[in-house]
């Protein structure tokens, strides 16, 4: 038996149910009044406007000041560059014509062109710059013959002013038949004649004299004393067509 002092704990039971306090009411709180806001306008524009809004690219307005669409400036990689233009062709200087001033190569083409102080490296310069394989020397004079021809040794050298010297002396060392002497006119005979005779009369009273003398007249008589070298020029913008200047030699 259990004493009257002790002291029991009691455990609550599922089924016991503790009712919620109930809560105080709230106070009421101050009252508001509730007025409605008047509506603001909002301003929506006219349809016309919205459809004439001009735009960076498409603009249809008059007032703008340049309607051209804006221009790219163009890369300097495809600027126009002009190119210089080709060299043109040159004779060597001392054997060209040079009308305002005394020819550097002055001497009679009557005479071997050995006869003429030039250095080998004179005689080896290209006669064209830049040098060409082939020439073809016009005489005035001797328009009823074919040009001289020279042709070049060294294609890759090109045509040497000592090669233009020994053309031109053979060519005019070639004999006149006497059917090309009776072709020409009474007065270029009698100046071929003469021509003939000063010729062999430079060669002085010798064996070598009276030899030239049979072998009778050469090209160089058809020049008609016109005999001195002028100079070359070019004919035309072919470096290989020239025409040799001839102008007469001084009268003792």
């Amino acid at each position: 038996m259990s004493s009257p002092n002790t002291k029991r704990v009691h455990w609550g039971t599922p089924d016991v149910h503790h009712s919620p306090r109930p809560m105080p009411k709230a106070s009421p709180g101050p009252s508001y009044t509730h007025s409605p806001r008047p509506p603001v306008p909002i301003a929506v524009p006219a349809a016309s406007k919205w459809l004439r809004t001009p735009s960076p690219a498409w603009s249809d307005s008059d007032s703008l000041p340049d309607s051209q669409p804006p221009q790219t400036p163009q890369s300097p990689a495809h600027r126009h560059i002009p190119l210089p233009e080709p060299s043109k062709p040159t004779l060597e200087p001392f054997i060209a014509f040079h009308p305002q001033f005394t020819p550097a190569l002055r001497y009679n083409v009557a005479d071997h062109w050995s006869s003429l102080r030039l250095s080998s490296e004179q005689l080896s310069r290209p006669a064209v710059y830049p040098p060409v394989p082939e020439m073809h020397i016009h005489i005035q004079a001797l328009r009823q013959y074919k040009p001289i021809h020279v042709v070049a040794a060294s294609s890759r050298k090109g045509v040497l002013v000592s090669e233009v010297l020994d053309a031109v002396w053979t060519y005019l060392q070639n004999h006149v038949s006497k059917r090309e002497y009776d072709l020409s006119p009474t007065e270029m005979q009698r100046l071929v004649s003469v021509a003939f005779q000063e010729r062999c009369e430079r060669m002085g009273k010798s064996s070598a004299a009276e030899a030239e003398r049979q072998k009778g007249l050469k090209r160089v008589d058809c020049l008609m004393g016109s005999n001195i070298w002028g100079g070359l020029t070019t004919a035309s913008s072919d470096p290989r067509m020239c025409v040799l200047h001839l102008v007469p030699r001084a009268r003792r």
